[in-house]
């Protein structure tokens, strides 16, 4: 009888400790809730007073991933090269720059990411092939922009881990409805991240350009969305990095806050 009282002694100091934790974690998430509330009150009547529409919801409260680093793939490369000039292409080195070349195409890929390629041969097919090849870099659908002859060209956003990289872009040339020349970033399906805790929150973003729009002039009359995307680091011959960035849509134009820096970037 004894052990019988001990073992529902022991099973209700149980529950009361998980009663107690779940209580902590109710408070604590009711807690964080207000905080992000009063903190979107904050910031709308701060816009506001600008006359500045700022909705409510439209705050992200994401936290960004800091620096991506990239490494070159030769992998991804050979599947490019494999895809514009058929399998059977020949291959060559000549400093950071890899050339690959068949009957039908020739491409050129580089230290930074950066890839051309020009056709010999245009593709059949210029719908298909460019989606294809869209897939195949990770890159948002193409948009084609041609006149009445099918002159023009069509462009196609990078991305990384489904999210846009606004600076970075693959375009094809067309001349008559077909391709003629591709170029723009190969970029790894994968990198490593790092982050360092000092990312720049979405408030903190919003209130950096609101800082901007003070100094240089007020563009635009409302924010209509937030998000985390990423920007390229650019240079002639440096290894593939990106940093993550915060997106302000506004009725105007697109800015960009980069989440490490706070360098703000119009799209």
């Amino acid at each position: 009888m004894e052990r019988y009282r001990l073992k529902n002694i022991i099973i209700l100091i149980l529950l009361l400790v998980n009663v107690s934790l779940m209580s902590s974690l109710f408070y604590r998430q009711a807690e964080k809730h207000t905080m992000m509330q009063r903190t979107e009150d904050e910031l709308i009547s701060l816009f506001s007073a600008y006359d500045i529409t700022l909705s409510p919801g439209t705050i992200s409260w994401k936290t960004p991933p800091g620096e991506i680093s990239m490494s070159r793939s030769a992998e991804l490369e050979q599947e490019l090269a494999a895809f514009l000039l058929g399998s059977d292409f020949r291959s060559a080195a000549q400093g950071g720059i890899n050339i690959y070349s068949s009957a039908s195409a020739s491409l050129q890929t580089r230290t930074n990411g950066e890839f051309d390629a020009v056709f010999y041969h245009a593709p059949e097919d210029t719908g298909a092939f460019c989606k294809e090849l869209c897939a195949l870099l990770s890159c948002s659908a193409p948009t084609f922009s041609l006149d009445e002859q099918g002159n023009g060209s069509a462009s196609a956003v990078c991305q990384y881990e489904n999210q846009p990289i606004y600076n970075a872009a693959v375009t094809f040339t067309l001349e008559n409805g077909l391709i003629t020349a591709v170029s723009g970033m190969l970029l790894p399906a994968d990198g490593i991240s790092r982050t360092t805790g000092e990312e720049l929150s979405c408030p903190a973003a919003l209130t950096a350009f609101l800082d901007m729009l003070l100094e240089e002039g007020t563009v635009g009359s409302s924010i209509l969305n937030t998000y985390v995307c990423y920007e390229l680091q650019r240079t002639p011959a440096s290894a593939i990095s990106l940093n993550s960035v915060w997106c302000i849509e506004t009725d105007v134009s697109n800015y960009y806050v980069n989440s490490i820096t706070g360098t703000i970037t119009v799209g």
